[in-house]
């Protein structure tokens, strides 16, 4: 609510800080602190707080009355603080003060002024009847209709409106009662849209307690057409439900709709669901109040229990007490005798008492309960009898059935009765389930027949605790003679167990015992696989079904485990079970894995039989979609470096034969010793010392991660020891340049040589084979980097090696074999 009020005023106050720095008080008292030191102290003019849907707000399922009292406690520092005269609260909706504080103990909501609405008059719905001209020949005489059977009530008046429209587009309109009846009236429950009736049936049977009273006084009010009001709580509850409405200081039925809807039958139904004695109460109104329709014995006892808590209507009350009068006068009547009068038989001795409690125990509740055992008794000089009989009274009051049981015994005792029940289990008190299974389960019956007077409760125990064995606390014969003991081995450590099913009785020394003996042995689990491949799967969530089968030995028993693995990826279903024999799907998803890699996962499986561990292999294939755009964008560059470099060579070449691959074919072909060939010269000129000093540094750079890689430092110290005083000399003596020179002559030969090979689909131009070259060169690298990912450097090597042995393979049968011009 604060932070509604902030935004409401639209103020700058930090709330957060604010709010911390308070929060040793209560919600309420901070609201009571930002009401006075804030609100009242930056808002200077009158400030009404409206709170709407009041009757929801009741309906919360915290107290509130704390709320209330502080909006009271608001208006009470008026006196002492006239900043308070400047803040008001209206609360809209519908609840009575009463309602607002519902403890008793507390100062009841006394301040405040209602303000009720009334429903439209003729001349309020100028508005509503634009909408009818035209649509109705004589609109005004049709709202004056609507206004008859609505009464005026918003809602429905806005309702009936509408459905009037609706209807005017029709061949053959009805008139509006026509309407009512059938749009409105008829099964109104179901047709109830936009919510209306049934909220306002649900306001009027909101409160149980006092349903039946409220129902009573709008009977009256249906019956009479009009009720004076006398401002009685219920009549202020009933025009809050909106079903009547105060004129003259009268309440009547709001309007025709309500009327018809929440007619007599309603009230009679609801009133027969609400009330366990409805039909005896209507019988007995119609028979001019026969004393033959009133209520006995057990559904006296009954409509009691129910009528406690709630407030009745003067029938309901009147019928009640009626019937608990005539139940007096009848049992009056029997202890005027010596003899008790049961229904059918009468009792002269506490011996025959004892005889008549047992065979008419329902009949002997209520006599011991209402307190006519104990009068019966101390008119027989048995005081001492009645003394029992009230502490027992007073002991048991919310077990009438165990009491009446220790009454009878205390009977027996005084008579020399045997007073107790006596049991026999199954003829034999040993139960020999046998060897069972780890996860057997079973229910076993165990009969438990009593060959005494009477019955008994208590409690039941295994002594000692035995695993696996699960039986009920609470013992009554009373209500069953069957003793279901459940058996669950599937936690249960194999083993030998004895032990005794204990039965306490309540009020009896000697206590029933059952003697349980059972061997529960180990099961085996089987799983059809320890190794699964899934071979190469898509990229996607994929779904593996009954991947593996898990059985155990013997089928009677059951595994239980859990099954867990390493890779997030991958989920095992189901991960928790219990069963005897089981399917385990597996569902991966490889969206988050990187392409063309193998991967290894092991699957844990935790059972009551062991533990146990597959291992799951599975490829993930690569995304050429994903890597088409890395090839072009990379062998596009290639293929333009590679030219601009070979267009640099023709350019700067001082050899005229070296710009075409007629220098190859006179080197290779036609016998020119190859090693002459290739020493140093100046056929490239100055480009072969640039392209050298790149390869230089492109083999240096390179080595560094292979180097990285070798374990041995030994190795590495070598190398560095042995090339370091090479490269120091040949830069001394000059023969560093003759190298570069050399390195770089070597890589345009190789690369015109590769470039060749492209001969056979008569390209003769070295510029455009360079092209091509570059275009398969940063195609290939980018494929081999992709599949490969962080295992390049071990594998291009290889796949560069293969790919350039085959280029310089097919270049060399081109220049053999292929016919071209050199000039």
């Amino acid at each position: 609510m604060i932070v509604k009020l902030i935004d409401s005023f639209d103020s700058n106050f930090e709330f957060k800080s604010w709010w911390l720095n308070n929060q040793l008080n209560s919600p309420l008292q901070r609201f009571g602190i930002f009401i006075e030191k804030i609100l009242l102290t930056e808002i200077k003019e009158h400030i009404v707080i409206f709170i709407d849907e009041i009757d929801s707000v009741l309906s919360l399922d915290f107290p509130t009355d704390d709320f209330f009292a502080f909006v009271r406690s608001c208006y009470n520092k008026r006196v002492d603080n006239p900043d308070y005269n400047r803040l008001s609260f209206c609360l809209l909706g519908v609840a009575s003060p009463s309602n607002l504080i519902q403890d008793k103990k507390r100062t009841p909501f006394n301040i405040g002024k209602a303000i009720h609405l009334n429903g439209f008059q003729l001349q309020e719905v100028q508005a509503l009847e634009k909408g009818l001209y035209e649509k109705f020949s004589e609109p005004h005489a049709v709202m004056r209709e609507i206004l008859k059977w609505t009464g005026g009530q918003p809602f429905l008046t806005q309702k009936l409106c509408q459905l009037m429209v609706e209807e005017s587009k029709k061949e053959n309109p009805r008139s509006v009662e026509q309407v009512v009846d059938s749009r409105i009236i008829e099964n109104w429950e179901s047709q109830d849209e936009p919510e209306h009736l049934r909220t306002i049936r649900d306001r009027t049977l909101r409160d149980e307690q006092q349903a039946g009273y409220l129902l009573e006084v709008y009977q009256q009010v249906l019956q009479e057409g009009e009720v004076i009001d006398n401002k009685s709580d219920v009549k202020i509850e009933i025009m809050l439900s909106g079903l009547v409405i105060q004129q003259h200081r009268k309440l009547k039925v709001y309007n025709l709709i309500y009327k018809k809807v929440f007619n007599l039958d309603w009230i009679q139904k609801v009133l027969a669901d609400l009330r366990p004695y409805s039909q005896a109460l209507n019988a007995w109104l119609a028979s001019n109040k026969d004393e033959s329709w009133l209520l006995r014995e057990r559904a006296l006892r009954d409509a009691q229990e129910w009528a406690a808590d709630k407030k009745l209507g003067s029938d309901d009350t009147h019928f009640i007490d009626m019937s608990r009068e005539r139940e007096r006068r009848k049992l009056e009547e029997a202890l005027k005798s010596h003899t008790f009068r049961f229904k059918t038989e009468e009792a002269s001795s506490v011996t025959e008492l004892i005889k008549l409690c047992d065979k008419h125990p329902n009949e002997a509740e209520d006599f011991l309960f209402t307190g006519y055992f104990e009068r019966w008794l101390v008119g027989q000089g048995r005081t001492d009898l009645a003394i029992v009989s009230e502490h027992i009274v007073n002991s048991y009051k919310q077990q009438r059935s165990r009491g009446l049981e220790s009454f009878v015994r205390e009977l027996c005792k005084s008579e020399g009765v045997h007073p107790y029940p006596k049991f026999i289990i199954n003829d034999n008190k040993i139960l020999n389930i046998g060897e069972v299974p780890v996860g057997y389960k079973d229910t076993i019956n165990v009969r438990v027949d009593n060959i005494g007077r009477g019955f008994a409760w208590g409690n039941i125990k295994c002594e000692p605790c035995l695993a696996g064995i699960d039986i009920s606390n609470a013992f009554d014969s009373s209500i069953d003679k069957i003793l279901s003991i459940k058996l669950d081995t599937i936690d249960v450590v194999p083993g030998k167990y004895n032990g005794y099913i204990v039965i306490q009785i309540e009020g009896v020394d000697d206590n029933c015992q059952i003697h349980v003996h059972y061997k529960v042995h180990p099961i085996k689990l089987y799983i059809n696989k320890t190794e699964v491949n899934l071979g190469n799967v898509i990229y996607n969530q994929v779904y593996f079904k009954n991947l593996l089968e898990l059985n155990c030995e013997p089928i009677t028993g059951i595994m239980k485990g859990v099954v867990s693995n390493n890779l997030a990826q991958i989920q095992i279903i189901p991960n928790y079970f219990e069963a005897s024999s089981l399917s385990l799907s597996l569902q991966l998803n490889t969206t988050s894995l990187e392409e063309y890699g193998w991967y290894k996962d092991t699957i844990f499986i935790s059972t009551n039989a062991g533990n146990y561990q597959v291992n799951v292999t599975f490829q993930t294939p690569i995304k050429w979609e994903a890597i088409a755009g890395n090839i072009a964008l990379v062998a596009s560059w290639s293929a333009i470096l590679m030219f601009f470099t070979r267009w640099l060579i023709t350019n700067l070449a001082i050899d005229a034969k070296s710009t075409t691959f007629c220098y190859l074919k006179s080197a290779l072909i036609d016998n020119q010793n190859f090693i002459n060939f290739i020493l140093p010269n100046e056929r490239f000129g100055v480009t072969s010392y640039f392209i050298g000093l790149i390869l230089f540094i492109f083999l240096a750079f390179s080595s560094i991660p292979i180097l990285g890689k070798v374990k041995s430092e030994l190795f590495l110290h070598l190398i560095v020891v042995s090339i370091l005083p090479l490269l120091i000399i040949s830069i001394v003596t000059g023969y560093f340049l003759k190298i570069l020179k050399l390195l770089g002559s070597i890589l345009i030969i190789v690369f015109d040589l590769m470039s060749s090979s492209f001969l056979f689909f008569n390209v003769n131009n070295l510029l455009i084979a360079w092209l091509i070259l570059g275009l398969i060169i940063g195609s290939l690298i980018t494929i081999i980097y992709r599949i490969k990912g962080k295992d390049f450097f071990r594998y291009k090597i290889v796949s560069i090696t293969f790919s350039v042995s085959v280029l310089l393979l097919a270049g060399c049968i081109n220049l053999k074999f292929k016919t071209f011009v050199c000039n």
